[in-house]
């Protein structure tokens, strides 16, 4: 048999990651907070997604019968208080000061963390025109590194220190080095 199902509108009250669930304040009724309800989402099934509403982010709730302990979350929605940002070319996903942003007019990805960014992979190959790095330090470590330059390759240094054997074809006099 069927259940009858009741909406009403509400905001988010509270955020039970653990169990996936959030707790609302219902507007229509009172303020009451629910119990902890499940949230709907795409990609749920698995490890695929993990998207949960912010604290105060106006909601869609649906209930079976009366009881406002047994439903569901079913969508968030913009509003005079939960305005979108206006910009329909960019997707934005913000956690926190961690901001991952996929921007449609100009082909960019941004990507901003409060403390580090990690990838981790068997092999990571990076093919553009251009490539530049920007760090106040910067470690290269390998158990051989390559450095190949189909016309020059330029090191400028206010000193450069080089500990271990130099090999090379062609013979290099410090002499050389010093005059520049």
């Amino acid at each position: 048999m069927f259940s009858f199902l009741k909406g009403a509108i509400g905001e988010i009250h509270s955020i039970n990651e653990s169990d996936y669930t959030v707790r609302v304040k219902l507007l229509e009724y009172e303020e009451v907070i629910t119990e902890d309800l499940q949230v709907t989402t795409l990609l749920s099934f698995g490890k695929t997604s993990y998207l949960l509403p912010d604290v105060n982010t106006p909601v869609l709730v649906i209930f079976f019968d009366d009881n406002t302990d047994k439903g569901f979350v079913i969508a968030g929605f913009y509003s005079a208080k939960n305005k979108a940002d206006g910009d329909k070319d960019k997707i934005i996903f913000d956690c926190e000061g961690n901001y991952f942003c996929l921007n449609r007019k100009d082909n960019s990805i941004t990507i901003i963390s409060k403390e580090k960014i990690e990838i981790k992979s068997k092999n990571i190959s990076i093919s553009c025109d251009s490539f530049s790095v920007k760090a106040k330090d910067i470690n290269l470590k390998g158990k051989t590194i390559s450095l190949e330059a189909n016309e020059s390759i330029s090191i400028k240094s206010a000193l450069i220190e080089v500990l271990g054997l130099i090999k090379s074809k062609f013979v290099i006099y410090a002499k050389d080095f010093l005059k520049q």
